[in-house]
């Protein structure tokens, strides 16, 4: 074996008794029909003699991965032939190789499967593993090969096997093979560190190169010609090395089939099987052109729609979009930043935005995917969104409603993006009435004051007092009223002042032992209002507990109910009292109703003027006394002042009631979580979450932890997808080989089985476009029907616990076949019997003269048998014999007995083009039918030959004194100057699904100048 490296080619291709036999130099290579894919049919009108596949796609390896292979084989041979390995199940142990110009090292392991061995060798080399797989398919067979010789793998890729002599027994092995040939086709490409003065000297750049127009030959044969092919990329080039020859206009007409005598296929099937398996030979993967864009600014509460960008790629990709949530600015990406946030749920073109997005900035994503690959391409991000200010707590009025006294306003809590500005505006209106909108109510006249703040005038008297609260931001204005529940009063009477006189009279004296009767006795004092010492301190208790919902599971989502709780204390019952009520109460009461007081126990000058201002606010005399009536309205605020707090905690064991004491499997969450949400992770589960709520009143607590009888659980998750077992065929059981599953707490699992209309090669979560559920079939076991044929039939299994629900379908069987049929009775199927081609012979019409155009006629042929019988049958007839027919009819059909869903939609064509009743199923009418189509399905090829004698008449043998002319391959011929003196005759070649028959025309008189 030369250094050159060159191989043998695979090149004629010849069918008999159904199989395609690839013959060259002794070398005979088998790929049934059945090898040709039966998912779709290669457009050979696409095929470029120049450009067979793009260098992007050739030179890809990482176009599959080892599993993905190992999935594909699976997928083309799902049951081997009994005593034979398949490819699927093939295995090697393979040596280590040194990196060359050619290859990187290959680290050699024990018991390599067929799949990881063309995987490394790929990434080894920098070709496509999907090459590597069409190049086995297309010399031995290997992928679909349900039967394989050993033979088949020790040549597996044709390596080291030239035309002119045996293989190279160095080559010998499949793994030998892969790698050999995957170093063959990057040799081919003339890599850095070859040429001459390399021990890789020979130029192979220079052999049919890139960029030249070169003659490749049609066949091994040098008479049938050559075609002038201009090599536009290196992947050809390499391809035209490994297999010289293109395949001529009768193998690209024949599709998997065979052409004529000069016809080559070996880069016409590379192209089939490349095309059928992956796709377009030209394809390419999705390339961004223009970004997906956010227009506008957007706001809560509306809905913004962005544009998905533009992508190049063939085929045609598809887009999916992916909206995001992010806290920062961002440009356009091809990956999210940690700053973002995918949106759950989100991924339509338009998009509601929600409160949670406010002050964020959106994102959109779309992903454009098609059989080469995806590109995901994030925009930049959208203007901040912005959001209408709303009021969360509302603005209060406080101060007094009197003359010459103020009143003021809290601004309230407000939401908003961008936070929102406040303004003020007074009025004073003819009535107290609930006030609602921006408008100004009829009612209502301005009072000129914008602040918080406003002070009555006598021109206000009777009226009763106002304020609009707005918050403003860029998304717009909202407005909240409050207005005063008493009419504004006249100032504090003078009487209230003494009169100075130069001696003061002693009855305006008061009597020091008078007691003002608005003073209570302790008799008179109201049962709600403590006697001194006696301030009541009510003990805090839950009516309602505290409970947690939600589902407690791994990523779920707890909220504590804080239940419903009673006043906790408040109460401050220590140091001096007035008129029988603790000093520190009041001034709490004070500090609570929004007037800052010092809680020191003394009622002096700071206690009495805030108790006039707390009176003034409340309508109440403005005199500075704490009395019943004034201590009534302050215990009211002391009652109403409870806040809540929480803290959660993880539990070894349940808390079967809500408690007060710690219970004692629990410790606080490190670090603490305080929120009202909590959201389980995996550490807890089989753990309890509990939350303990405080009640908090002035510095006085009380807890509660709430009950938690129920253990974290984690969702169903299967481990291992059910199968099918069982033969695919009507009036067979099928078995479902179940799958495992874990999950907190165990889950239950039930099965049902699905029908659908195309195979799905992997397991699955939902159920596949065409498939649905078998109404009733939920047993273990599952017995086809007729409804079947044809179809794909899987097991789902669907786990469930307290958590969740979930679904996994199994890979589907192979097409439900038919059950077996009785061998048809004699005449079911008839099979005349081939009789002698042409009745009357060919003839050649036309002046024999250069210039002039001779034609050669058909004559008259009997029919020549097209019947395939054998494989297995439906309705008592041969389904290759229908699927032929079909074919003859010009359906598009593989012949692979098969009677599938593909064949069912041909006969249901063939049925309606011939006003048959449609139903896909063949019965005696159909097939009637069928047999004119197959006694009328005669096709004629043309050859013209020079020849130096005469052809004295019609024969089937070319005599040795006849040289084809190429090209000439139509039944007009016009000949040419090189023609002159020679006998010109035309072989007509009649054939008939597979069998053929040639004539050559009988030609007497010499073509003239």
């Amino acid at each position: 074996m030369s250094r050159l490296g060159f191989r043998r080619s695979l090149s004629r291709l010849i069918a008999s008794v159904g199989a395609l036999v690839l013959i060259s130099s002794g070398v005979v290579a088998v790929s049934t029909l059945a090898d040709a894919p039966a998912a779709q049919a290669a457009d050979l009108t696409q095929f470029k003699p120049g450009n067979i596949i793009s260098d992007a796609l050739f030179w890809n390896s990482n176009a599959m991965t080892a599993a993905q292979i190992q999935s594909f084989l699976n997928d083309k041979v799902p049951t081997c032939r009994s005593g034979y390995v398949c490819l699927k199940d093939y295995r090697e142990t393979t040596w280590t190789s040194t990196a060359n110009p050619m290859c990187s090292s290959y680290a050699g392991a024990a018991n390599e499967s067929a799949a990881t061995i063309i995987d490394k060798v790929a990434r080894a080399c920098g070709v496509s593993q999907k090459v590597l797989l069409v190049m086995l398919q297309k010399e031995q067979g290997l992928v679909t090969h349900t039967w394989p010789s050993t033979w088949r793998y020790t040549a597996a890729m044709g390596a080291g096997c030239p035309d002119t002599a045996a293989c190279d027994s160095d080559y010998y092995g499949f793994y030998n093979q892969v790698r050999y040939g995957a170093y063959l086709l990057k040799r081919y490409t003339q890599p850095s560190g070859t040429g001459p003065g390399t021990w890789w000297d020979t130029r192979f750049d220079l052999m049919k190169p890139v960029g030249r127009v070169s003659s490749i030959l049609y066949s091994p044969n040098t008479a049938c010609g050559t075609r002038d092919v201009y090599i536009e990329n290196q992947a050809t080039h390499a391809l035209y090395l490994y297999t010289p020859y293109t395949p001529n206009d009768a193998a690209l007409a024949a599709g998997y089939s065979t052409g004529d005598g000069c016809s080559a296929y070996g880069n016409r099937n590379f192209f089939n099987y490349y095309t059928d398996w992956f796709g377009p030979t030209n394809a390419t993967p999705p390339v961004v052109t223009a970004h997906p864009v956010i227009p506008g600014t957007p706001r809560v509460g509306t809905s913004i729609t962005g544009t998905a960008g533009t992508y190049t790629g063939i085929p045609v990709p598809t887009v999916s979009l992916q909206w995001a949530r992010c806290t920062a600015t961002k440009v356009a990406t091809t990956t999210l930043p940690a700053t973002c946030t995918e949106i759950a749920g989100a991924t339509s073109a338009t998009y509601a935005v929600t409160a949670a997005d406010a002050g964020k900035f959106l994102s959109l994503r779309s992903t454009a995917t098609n059989s080469q690959g995806s590109y995901t391409s994030w925009s930049a991000s959208s203007a901040a969104v912005t959001e209408i200010p709303s009021v969360t707590t509302d603005p209060a009025l406080s101060g007094s409603n009197r003359v010459g006294s103020s009143a003021s306003v809290s601004a309230g809590v407000w939401r908003g993006s961008p936070a929102p500005t406040i303004a003020y505006a007074w009025f004073t209106c003819s009535a107290s009435v609930p006030i609602t909108g921006p408008a100004v109510p009829s009612t209502c006249v301005d009072v000129p004051a914008t602040s918080s703040s406003v002070t009555w005038s006598a021109a206000h008297v009777g009226k009763f007092g106002a304020v609009k609260v707005t918050a403003t931001n860029a998304a717009g204005a909202t407005s909240r009223w409050i207005t005063l529940a008493s009419p504004i009063a006249p100032a504090s009477s003078p009487t209230a002042t003494p009169t100075p006189t130069a001696t003061p009279s002693p009855s305006r004296t008061p009597t020091p032992t008078a007691t003002p009767s608005r003073t209570p006795t302790p008799t008179a004092t109201p049962t709600r209002i403590p006697t001194p010492g006696t301030t009541p301190t009510p003990t805090p208790t839950v009516p309602v507990d505290p409970t947690v919902s939600g589902v407690p599971a791994v990523g779920g989502t707890l909220t504590v109910n804080p239940g419903s709780w009673a006043a906790s204390n408040v109460y401050q019952n220590t140091g001096p009292q007035y008129n029988g009520f603790y000093v520190r109460n009041i001034q709490v009461a004070l500090t609570l109703g929004g007037i800052p007081t010092t809680v020191d126990g003394i009622y002096g000058a700071q206690t009495t003027g805030n108790v006039k201002t707390f009176q003034a606010a409340k309508g109440l005399q403005a005199d500075g006394i704490t009395g019943p009536i004034t201590y009534a309205v302050m215990d009211r605020i002391l009652v109403s002042a409870a806040s809540l707090s929480y803290s959660w905690f993880v539990c070894s064991s349940a808390v079967p009631v809500a408690t007060v004491a710690l219970p004692p499997s629990c410790a606080a969450m490190s670090p603490a979580v305080t929120s009202t949400t909590f959201t389980p992770a995996v550490s807890h589960a089989g753990k309890f979450l509990s939350v303990r709520v405080t009640g908090s009143r002035a510095g006085v607590n009380s807890t509660l932890f709430t009950a938690a009888p129920t253990a974290v659980g984690t969702a169903p998750s299967n481990t291992t997808s059910p199968t099918v077992s069982g033969t695919a065929r009507v009036g067979s059981t099928l078995t479902s080989v179940a799958g495992t599953w874990s999950g907190s707490p165990t889950p239950s699992v039930g099965t049902t089985w699905v029908r659908c209309s195309a195979a799905q090669s992997s397991s699955r979560t939902t159920l596949a476009t065409g498939c649905a559920t078998i109404p009733g079939a939920t047993s273990a076991t599952y017995a086809v029907t007729s409804a079947d044929l044809g179809a794909f039939i899987a097991v789902g299994e669907t786990a469930t616990n307290t958590v969740s629900t979930t679904t996994v379908f199994s890979p589907t069987t192979a097409a439900i076949a038919s059950a077996p049929s009785p061998t048809p009775t004699p005449g079911a199927t008839s099979t005349p019997t081939p009789t002698t081609p042409a009745v009357s012979d060919p003839m050649v019409s036309g002046t024999p003269k250069v210039g002039s155009t001779l034609t050669a006629s058909t004559g008259t042929w009997t029919p020549v048998s097209p019947y395939q019988d054998f494989g297995p049958t439906f309705s008592g007839y041969y389904v290759r014999n229908i699927q032929t027919a079909l074919k003859g009819a010009g359906i598009s059909v593989v012949v692979d007995g098969i009677y599938g869903p593909n064949t069912r939609a041909a006969v249901t064509t063939f049925q309606t083009n011939k006003g048959l009743t449609v139903d896909g199923i063949v019965g005696p009418q159909t097939w009637n039918a069928m047999v004119t189509v197959l006694t009328n399905m005669t096709k004629f090829d043309y050859v013209w030959y020079a020849c130096s004698a005469p052809v004295a008449s019609a024969t089937a043998t070319i005599p040795s004194t006849c040289a084809v002319i190429p090209g000439a391959t139509t039944s007009t011929y016009r000949p040419v100057v090189t023609d002159t003196g020679k006998f010109v005759s035309a072989a007509v070649t009649g054939t008939r699904a597979g069998t053929v028959t040639t004539s050559l025309l009988a030609s007497v008189t010499p073509i003239a100048p």
